[in-house]
């Protein structure tokens, strides 16, 4: 499987400035960019600074708002001083010396030096010959990748699927939420108004026994103020031989007088309290309504 120029050069470029890359950076999203075109979308967001990639939206954390600090792409970086240089890679130890050998234990391109030198003992081939079988590998590992990214794309169906569960689900228990509490609601008012009522008509009850008992009162003392009054006259205008004569008549409405206004007295009035246990009988009968 080969890769054509025109697919490479695209792969060497940035998204955004839509040129070579230049330092790039790779995000959390593993989306590479210029570090230059990365500083302009640093945001902070508390304490935190970060990238949103401007393909798929993804957060990336920036440490201490430094692009500098995201990891570098060692590949893209390689390829694009191959491209600059547009020869065969040398060696960083022995500077003179192209990389053309390949070390089969350190699984490294080495030099001729570094063989003679550092891997004195260890096998080694040139890279043209070693590099089909190792570019199977790759190839292998690659077509395994590509098989788990079409897996992993396949289930993004399921992700959004969920997430339309979850908005469903949530809209029945949001409208549960409300017919429960508007149901309670109206429980509440109408117990409320029970009351109320019990409460108003339990007060005109008592006021009317009041009314009744304060009517017999005032009867029974316009009876006693007159018979006093009578009586008072009779002492005073009458002689004493008609004030004898009348003397028992008077003593027995005066004793009537002493006997009955001792025991008017008005009935203990009712006290009217909204108390625990009226509470805790709104909260039993607001049991039947969660139970439903």
């Amino acid at each position: 499987m080969t890769t054509s120029k025109d697919d490479l050069e695209e792969n060497l470029e940035c998204s955004i400035c839509l040129e070579k890359f230049t330092e790039p950076k790779v995000l959390t999203c593993q989306h590479i960019f210029c570090k230059q075109c990365l500083e302009g979308l640093v945001t902070r967001v508390r304490k935190r600074y970060i990238i949103r990639c401007p393909v798929c939206r993804e957060k990336s954390q920036v440490l201490n708002g430094d692009v500098a600090n995201l990891p570098s792409n060692y590949i893209i970086n390689r390829l694009l001083d191959l491209r600059r240089t547009n020869s065969k890679p040398f060696c960083n130890k022995h500077e003179d010396e192209i990389l053309k050998l390949f070390c089969l234990n350190c699984q490294q391109l080495i030099c001729r030096d570094c063989a003679l030198i550092d891997h004195r003992d260890h096998k080694y081939n040139f890279a043209e010959d070693v590099f089909p079988a190792e570019r199977e590998k790759i190839v292998n590992a690659m077509l395994e990748s590509k098989e788990k990214v079409l897996a992993l794309q396949g289930s993004m169906g399921a992700f959004e699927e969920q997430k339309k569960s979850l908005d469903q689900n949530a809209r029945e228990v949001d409208q549960k939420i409300d017919d429960f509490f508007n149901e309670v609601i109206q429980f509440l008012k109408g117990e409320k108004q029970r009351m109320k009522d019990e409460l108003k008509g339990a007060v005109k009850t008592q006021k009317e026994k009041i009314h009744a008992e304060l009517s017999y009162f005032e009867a029974s003392l316009e009876y006693a103020s007159s018979r006093l009054e009578v009586i008072e006259h009779l002492l005073a205008k009458v002689s004493d031989e008609d004030a004898l004569l009348a003397k028992n008549d008077m003593l027995k409405q005066l004793s009537d007088i002493n006997c009955v206004l001792p025991h008017l007295k008005p009935t203990p009035q009712t006290i009217y309290d909204f108390g625990a246990d009226d509470m805790l009988d709104v909260i039993n009968k607001m049991e039947a309504i969660s139970l439903h």
